[in-house]
């Protein structure tokens, strides 16, 4: 039989204890209650640490990708990933309605339980990788009122208030843009000649679509080589970013449509612009 002697079985409990200790440093089994704004304001502190925060869930708008936010804090926005942890992003995508927008017309809320990295892989991504959600609230958000009513507003008070505006029926007047590929977006150019846009998420199925579709069809793709101005009537959703917020429009209504063609493209705003106009 075969008997570790005295010094040999201390040195492996203290290898083992030692290990023990990191590891539950590293990695506690149970995740840390915290708030999004106090990880966000001590990142480092947090790096690797299975948490779990209260926030509201936005499904993301280009260019960025699904965030969580919490409006306590103003730089309280955080990207999320899933991983390998399918249930519950499986979980959360069945509890919005199958005819649903996503979180461009519904509110969701929940308390997310994943491990939070700070400055992750050769891009320092941060982010939270959710294991598991619980206490998940969605709902519906109700565009009834201002459909009924939209608030006469422009593109540049929308971006600048965009809290205003949020879950909002707006009307404004500005020109429509398109490279005819990658989608397009209302514009207009706001104080000090600086352009401010909004994308579009859709136009299917507002009153006037035909209008616009036959302004498109016109020469060439999108609006290289033609100016679209209309009065827009539209559902306004902003989605918090780590980077810049993200507006996005659902248009319902497009009306006093103008077109007009030109050889070359004309920027809207700007210092191209002022030169063309000046050589007219």
């Amino acid at each position: 039989m075969f008997v570790l002697k005295q010094p040999v079985r201390i040195a492996i409990a203290l290898i083992s204890l030692c290990c023990c200790a990191r590891t539950s440093q590293a990695s506690p089994k149970h995740p840390i209650p915290t708030t999004l704004c106090e990880v966000l304001s001590h990142s480092t502190g947090w790096d690797n640490k299975l948490i779990s925060v209260s926030a509201s869930y936005f499904d993301g708008g280009w260019p960025g990708g699904p965030v969580i936010a919490d409006d306590r804090c103003e730089t309280g926005v955080v990207e999320v990933t899933f991983g390998n942890h399918g249930g519950a992003e499986r979980y959360l995508e069945s509890s919005l309605p199958g005819n649903s927008l996503g979180t461009f017309d519904h509110s969701v809320q929940a308390t997310w339980t994943g491990r939070f990295h700070a400055d992750y892989g050769k891009f320092h991504e941060t982010f939270l990788d959710v294991q598991g959600i619980a206490n998940l609230s969605v709902t519906p958000v109700d565009f009834s009122k201002s459909d009924a009513s939209p608030i006469p507003t422009s593109i540049e008070e929308i971006v600048t208030h965009p809290r205003v505006f949020n879950h909002q029926t707006i009307a404004f007047h500005s020109q429509f843009e398109s490279d005819g590929m990658h989608g397009s977006m209302v514009f207009e150019c706001g104080s000090g000649n600086v352009g401010r846009g909004i994308p579009i998420r859709s136009t299917t199925g507002a009153n006037g679509e035909e209008a616009l579709e036959h302004a498109l069809h016109q020469g060439g793709p999108g609006t290289l080589d033609k100016t679209i101005g209309a009065d827009w009537i539209g559902r306004v959703s902003w989605f918090p970013s780590p980077v810049h917020a993200i507006y996005r429009i659902q248009i319902t209504a497009i009306r006093n449509l103008t077109v007009s063609m030109h050889a070359n493209y004309v920027p809207a705003c700007g210092p191209e612009r002022q030169a063309q106009t000046s050589q007219r």
